[in-house]
């Protein structure tokens, strides 16, 4: 919901595991005509050393 109340509904299209290195950026980013919400998440193994995860989770909703 906005500021002005408005209410917003998506559904989940596509939801993936990528690797951190090497993910493919410009289909993550792209910026469709419709509404899109891309939700982007950490996950998989935990490298200590380098604090940080290895794999993202992709997730995509368009407008419903």
């Amino acid at each position: 919901i906005d500021a002005e109340g408005r209410g917003f509904e998506y559904a989940i299209e596509s939801s993936r595991w990528v690797r951190a290195e090497g993910a493919p950026l410009e289909e993550i980013f792209e910026q469709p005509a419709e509404p899109v919400v891309t939700l982007i998440t950490c996950g998989g193994e935990y490298v200590a050393a380098r604090r940080e995860y290895l794999d993202r989770l992709i997730v995509r909703a368009r407008g419903a």
